[in-house]
This record gives structure tokens, sequence and C-alpha cells, in this order.
């Protein structure tokens, strides 16, 4: 009689301790799979903040660039005078005291910059368009198709690549003709107000991707050591539960 109650006394326990382990392990689970999503969901936010940040450097500097007609500067082997504005009267002049200067246009000097900081810090940075008076300028297939999105009215768009085994988060938005810029290009045709190309920053993403592994890595054990620990309390819980209703039966 006591060994029916008993087997009947461990299969209601087991039965119940299973229930419940697969309940927990699925919330456990569930947990898992949302805190993950959610990191890997800020990491690409700060892709995106990382590389907007980085287009709006560029274009306070254009626009500062613009503002002021450009710079002018001694003509060294980086900085030769420019032969897409050969068609200004006044692209090279001489100071009062005999020095030649030369004048770097807006375009001329973000893309020394943007050469300069790729360099330093591999965040690298491209005005495109599909007028150019720079071959160097010319838009790829995906930045033509930007282009016109952005005649359209899209105000910016993003992708991630793959080049040379590495992520990159490529960030692009238009650049907008205005009267600051028809000393340089107006020939090309652009009213005031329309797109005349683009500008596009590319960050890499492996950084970034580096420190999301650490942060899904910390999470993963964080979950299991609470599963472990949890179905651990639960078989301990069963088991004195199994003596105590034994002993009552017994009694």
């Amino acid at each position: 009689m006591i060994d029916n109650i008993t087997t009947r006394i461990n299969k209601l326990i087991y039965k119940y301790v299973f229930f419940i382990s697969i309940f927990a392990t699925a919330v456990i689970l569930f947990s898992l799979y949302g805190n993950i999503k959610q990191v890997k969901d800020r990491t690409l936010e700060n892709v995106q903040q990382s590389a907007r940040t980085n287009f709006n450097k560029d274009l306070a500097f254009r626009l500062w660039a613009s503002s002021h007609g450009g710079v002018y500067v001694k003509p060294t082997i980086k900085t030769p005078p420019s032969p897409w504005m050969a068609h200004l009267p006044n692209r090279d002049i001489t100071t009062t005291d005999g020095q030649k200067l030369t004048l770097m246009n807006p375009a001329y000097m973000i893309r020394e910059v943007m050469q300069d900081y790729s360099k330093l810090y591999d965040i690298q940075g491209r005005i495109v368009g599909v007028k150019y008076l720079n071959p160097d300028n010319k838009a790829n297939e995906w930045e033509e198709k930007a282009i016109e999105k952005f005649e359209k009215g899209l105000q910016e768009l993003s992708e991630v690549v793959v080049k040379d085994n590495q992520r990159y988060f490529n960030y692009i938005r238009p650049m907008v003709m205005k009267q600051t810029c028809q000393k340089c290009h107006g020939h090309l045709g652009f009213k005031n107000g329309s797109i005349r190309g683009a500008i596009g920053v590319s960050v890499p993403m492996e950084i970034h991707f580096a420190s999301e592994a650490k942060v899904i890595k910390n999470i993963i054990l964080s979950h299991l050591t609470i599963l472990i620990l949890g179905l651990m309390g639960l078989f301990i819980m069963a088991k004195r539960a199994r003596i105590q209703l034994l002993q009552r039966e017994k009694d």
C-alpha cells in the first residue's frame, strides 16, 4: 500500500517539476531573446548615431566653407591649383607681398578633411553627384539611386555593406544647391534648392560589434546562471516536498 502511495506521489511531484521546469526555461529563453534583441537594436542605433554625427560634422564644415566662399592657401603637392576650378578668374591670386595663393572651394576642402579623417579614424566620407567637376565625385550605383530618391523627397538612406571582410554602415543625405555654391558649380546647371548630389559617410561596425559581443556574452551567462540555480532550487524543493508527503503517509 505504501509503495503505491509512494509511486503516485513521485509521479505527481515529478509531473509538476517537469511542467514548471519547462515553463521556467521558456520564460528565461524569452527574456534572453528579448535582451539580446535589445542589445542588437541599441548597437545599430549607436552606429546610426555615429554616422549622423560624422555627417553633421562634414555638413557644418561645408556650410562654413561655402559661406566664406572658400579659402586661399599656398599651392603644394598635396593641394595644387584645382583643374576643376580653372574657369574661375580668381582661382589663383598673388598677395601684395608676392605670395602666390590658390582657391580651395568648399568641396575641395571637405574632401581633404574627409581623407585625413579616414586615415585617422577609418570613417570615410564622400561628396558625390551625377553631374560633377571632379571624376572622383562620380556616384556609384547605390549613390545614384539614393540621389534619385532624394529628388523625390527622401531625406536620408543607409545600408550595411561588407568590404574586405569588414562590415560598414553607409549613410547618405542629399546636398542641396545654394547661392553660395553657384560660384564654383553654377555652370553645371543646378538651380538653387535643387538636389546637386549627396554627402555620405561610411562607419566601420566591427568595434561596435565587439562591444555588443561582450554584453551578449554576459547576458547569456547571467540567464544560464539564473536558469541553473532556479532548476536546482526547484528539484531541492521537490525532494523536500516528497519527503514531507511520505512522512505524512507513514504517520
